[in-house]
């Protein structure tokens, strides 16, 4: 019948409608979403930036305050570190260890020099 007709185009239309509502409420919801992640992102830069800026600005004053290049401070030198310490003692062992090693080269050097000499001499005698 006729009213029946009427009522499935009516559910037909109210059913599209509400998908298009829907739709539509959607993309208003992933432009909300999308406008908040970059806003927070841009939040999250500055934080970042700001950061960096603070410890810039903290090591800048550091250095200006710690006094390292005052007068005052420059007779005294500063506390040697352990790390320094082991650096400059392999320093001296190392030296050391060239120079054992130059005087053992030399006196070996000296022990051939002698060896062949001697030989020389035996071949010299037995020669003449």
């Amino acid at each position: 019948s006729l009213a029946d007709k009427a009522l499935n185009v009516q559910i037909v239309s109210n059913t599209n409608a509400a998908i298009e509502r829907a739709a539509r409420s959607n993309d208003k919801t992933n432009e909300s979403i999308q406008a908040i992640e970059t806003n927070i992102r841009y939040g999250m830069f500055c934080l970042t930036f700001m950061y960096f800026r603070a410890l810039h600005h903290v090591r800048k004053e550091k250095a200006i305050w710690c006094g390292h290049h005052d007068m005052v401070s420059m007779w005294r030198q500063p506390p040697m570190s352990d790390e320094r310490k082991k650096m400059i003692e392999e320093q001296k062992n190392i030296q050391f260890r060239r120079a054992r090693i130059e005087y053992s080269m030399d006196k070996a050097r000296k022990g051939e020099e002698k060896k062949w000499r001697k030989e020389e001499r035996e071949r010299f005698e037995k020669v003449s």
